[in-house]
């Protein structure tokens, strides 16, 4: 029963590359600023096979999908207006015919929410990603530097 807890553990929480971390940072986002499955079914069930496919830190996405989504609501008003200036505007032509393609138009980009949201998730995602990748690969690169036996490192790894 211990290793079958072992394993889920590991599997929940396995160690991530810098690219890694930037690829759950833009999938959380994502999932957390999509308004529902109700307005874009294809997005929340697109996003949760990436993620299991790809074997992602599930902890940690799940950690970036409740902080997108409590992001979500102050940033609701800004993803409308992106959306309405995506819908609207230059890109008018590529976001109609997602909308009218049969099964891409499950993606929800025919609302402006869904739209402006999807963009402005994967611009902060990014922005997030490389944040967490950079302290990530500062973090590494100072244990590297502290000795195994030194009491420093006695005093992190306990």
């Amino acid at each position: 029963m211990k290793t079958i807890y072992n394993k889920l553990m590991g599997l929940i929480f396995s160690p991530s590359t810098p690219a890694q971390l930037l690829l759950v940072s833009v999938l959380g986002f994502i999932l957390g600023f999509i308004p529902g499955f109700a307005y874009a079914p294809l997005l929340f069930v697109l996003t949760i096979l990436l993620v299991l496919i790809l074997r992602v830190n599930i902890g940690l996405f799940v950690l970036i999908a409740f902080l997108a989504k409590a992001l979500s609501f102050p940033l609701e008003f800004v993803s409308f207006t992106l959306g309405r200036w995506l819908l609207d505007g230059f890109t008018q032509p590529v976001f109609k015919a997602a909308a009218n393609t049969p099964v891409l138009a499950y993606a929800g980009f025919d609302y402006y929410l869904v739209a402006g949201a999807f963009v402005l998730s994967i611009v902060l995602g990014i922005a997030f990603g490389v944040f967490i990748a950079k302290s990530y690969k500062k973090f590494v690169d100072k244990m590297v530097g502290v000795e195994a036996g030194s009491e420093l490192y006695q005093k992190l790894t306990s």
